[in-house]
């Protein structure tokens, strides 16, 4: 079998033959075709396999036409922005858990671009490995890492993806300080909430008086920005704020629990917006209150 892996350009992938998904069915390791991602410590290295590697495993003749459609053509590199990687560093991982993607492929390069890993699942390994997640980790401050996540005038459509968690915003942008990274600002949100004024863009004036009506219609998902309702209990603490049907004189029934018995079944979650677990209120009446 002839098979010549070049390394330029190209932007079709019916001109070879080949099946990833083939490959692992038939337990074939990642490094026996890849094996210069044992030694690889920069993300520009070429991995690609070539006649060496897979006369491995096949017989090379010269039947181009057995591997290629046409003449023989370089495989596309696939832009990157990541300056710092080492496959070295990561063998101790399974190819698949980044590159899971790839399992799927069974014509070449169609799964390609879905295959790379995304930066958050990195993110969310090196948190759970407890290994440094910087950007300067991966990145340089020469790199266009803003437009490549953010395209142009995203200032002002930003909140689409926030208000519906379409993006992990998070795992760069802290809601209240600003981070510095490697000689670039990651602004909070409230670099410009609060400083420009923003909020009432999403809360307009008055808001306080008839917010709960957008909370319990679902309309604004609060937590966006109010995480874990804390700001809501404290204001509601500070101003002495409660639910009118609390004030009812059937809300509590010591006998079957009365009106907030069956609002709590029926609505748990807007009870545990304010009372906790181990709310010393609840545990007067269910258990080890005094």
């Amino acid at each position: 079998m002839k098979v010549i892996f070049l390394f330029l350009i190209i932007s079709s992938q019916d001109y070879f033959k080949f099946s990833h998904k083939a490959h692992i069915e038939m337990e074939v390791q990642c490094l026996t075709c890849h094996p210069k991602a044992q030694t690889s410590e920069k993300p520009i290295d070429e991995l690609y396999p070539g006649h060496n590697e897979c006369q491995e495993c096949h017989e090379i003749d010269n039947n181009c036409s057995t591997c290629h459609v046409g003449e023989p053509r370089k495989i596309e590199r696939i832009p990157l922005y990541i300056s710092y990687f080492s496959h070295k560093r990561h063998l101790d991982f399974s190819c698949v858990n980044c590159h899971s993607r790839i399992q799927e492929e069974t014509k070449f390069l169609t799964k390609r671009k879905e295959a790379f890993p995304k930066m958050e699942l990195c993110v969310v390994c090196h948190r759970e490995n407890n290994v440094k997640k910087d950007c300067n980790g991966c990145h340089t401050d020469k790199e266009e890492k803003l437009l490549s996540f953010h395209p142009f005038k995203y200032r002002n459509t930003h909140s689409e993806d926030g208000r519906f968690f379409n993006e992990n915003c998070l795992m760069c942008h802290d809601k209240q300080f600003d981070n510095y990274i490697g000689g670039i600002t990651i602004p909070s949100c409230n670099s410009c909430h609060a400083e420009q004024n923003i909020v009432f863009k999403n809360h307009p004036e008055n808001f306080k008086f008839n917010h709960s009506f957008s909370y319990l219609s679902g309309e604004k998902v609060c937590n966006t920005c109010h995480v874990g309702f804390k700001d809501c209990v404290d204001c509601h603490h500070k101003e002495h704020i409660y639910p009118p049907e609390h004030n009812s004189i059937d809300w509590v029934d010591r006998n079957d629990g009365g009106e907030h018995s069956e609002r709590a079944k029926i609505e748990p979650e807007r009870c545990i917006v304010c009372h906790e677990e181990e709310d010393n209120v609840c545990k007067t009446c269910h258990g080890g209150g005094k």
